[in-house]
């Protein structure tokens, strides 16, 4: 793939959209149809309003920044990157570059394996779940899907190992199902997601959860959603670094808190537990309260939060030295704290919140930072590009 040979260090957009141009017709096998489908479907979410001249022109420039700094089109809009100069966007931790970190601080194919597949991490972490998670992926599940049901007709289905919420949704088995239909029709989702998001990749294996009983003290901010904090953790040596938490929250009375999903996130002071910030989404739309339940977002006190600290030192030490690098989601609980899930690969989403890049606080952190100059060049960046 000829690369190098095209990137050159520029502020002004013009030149980044002829590099951008040239990138895309020297690299045909990357940008194949099936990969300009996916863009043109983003570019057209992100730029309704857009000519497509200039949605064109958004594409190119995208191209140039995903090879020069590794942000992916999402992230291209949420960071406003097309409002930052050069040396602004180097300090951005990327969708690309966020590998190097990670791969340093994690034996990957065992981070993988334990957190990526969410019944392996309850499995692991079983007593911070608080609620019954069963798996399914077989006809032989069937017994196990039976009896779940009839203890939880309201559940929630998640494919195993997708992120961004893809897949996610919460079902109820009427007395009257044909519980054989309904098992089969869960198992039958992979496909369909494989089709709506344009990805080689689908699981036949979904993990049922028990709907968390979240406590109106999170709810209260948007009850329709688990209202979650992001909260991750670095370890370094036998010390527990809490990096940049915030919460996600939907809103519009959408299930999912997922930002790339409809939600709204905010920013967390980690010594107070103290909502710091108004609430941004991925358009980079700010609220000072939130649009549907009016809760002001500056000082909105996170339940228990010492509690929470003291829960994610100590499942991040459980983990470490093999995982040092996780970004958990925890919801608050009329039980206590739980966990929803963990991101061995967890994308540094609170930049777009405080609007800055926060490279140079996480490799203060580590007393560490890569040694190669452009993130594909390092092969561990360089996987499903």
């Amino acid at each position: 793939m000829k690369i190098k040979e095209y990137l050159v260090p520029t502020d002004n957009a013009d030149k980044m959209a002829a590099i951008g141009k040239q990138l895309w017709d020297a690299n045909p096998d990357v940008y194949n149809e099936r990969r300009r489908a996916l863009l043109d479907k983003m570019l057209n979410e992100e730029m309704p309003d857009a000519s497509e001249k200039d949605k064109e022109r958004m594409l190119y420039i995208s191209i140039y920044d995903y090879w020069m700094y590794g942000v992916n089109l999402k992230e291209e809009f949420s960071f406003h990157f097309t409002e930052l100069t050069h040396d602004q966007k180097k300090e951005y931790i990327t969708f690309r570059n966020r590998f190097l970190y990670t791969h340093y601080l994690n034996d990957e194919e065992y981070a993988f394996d334990l957190l990526e597949d969410k019944y392996n991490a309850y499995l692991k972490l079983r007593e911070y779940y608080l609620r019954d998670i069963i798996c399914i992926e077989k006809e032989s599940d069937f017994e196990d899907f039976r009896s779940f049901v009839e203890k939880h007709p309201t559940f929630v289905v998640k494919p195993i190992s997708l992120g961004y919420g893809w897949g996610i949704h919460k079902m109820t088995v009427d007395p009257k199902d044909d519980l054989h239909d309904v098992f089969r029709g869960i198992l039958a989702e992979g496909d369909e997601i494989q089709k709506k998001h344009h990805i080689k990749t689908h699981t036949t294996r979904f993990v049922l959860e028990e709907l968390i009983d979240q406590s109106d003290k999170m709810g209260v901010l948007h009850p329709d959603s688990v209202n979650v904090v992001r909260l991750t953790t670095i370890v370094v040596g036998d010390e527990v670094h809490f990096f940049s938490p915030r919460i996600k929250m939907g809103r519009h009375g959408n299930f999912i808190s997922n930002v790339g999903d409809d939600g709204i996130s905010v920013g967390i002071d980690q010594k107070t537990g103290l909502v710091d910030t108004n609430a941004s989404d991925e358009f980079g739309y700010v609220f000072e309260y939130h649009p549907d339940t009016k809760i002001k977002f500056i000082g909105f006190q996170i339940p228990e939060w010492n509690e929470l600290l003291s829960m994610a030192r100590k499942i991040a030490l459980s983990l470490a030295p093999r995982i040092r690098y996780v970004g958990w989601d925890m919801a608050y609980t009329n039980k206590g704290w739980s966990i929803l899930e963990g991101n061995p690969e967890g994308e540094f989403s609170g930049q777009f919140i405080y609007k800055r890049g926060e490279k140079k606080m996480l490799e203060d952190i580590l007393g560490w930072k890569p040694s190669v100059e452009y993130w594909w060049e390092d092969p561990v960046a360089t996987k499903l590009v």
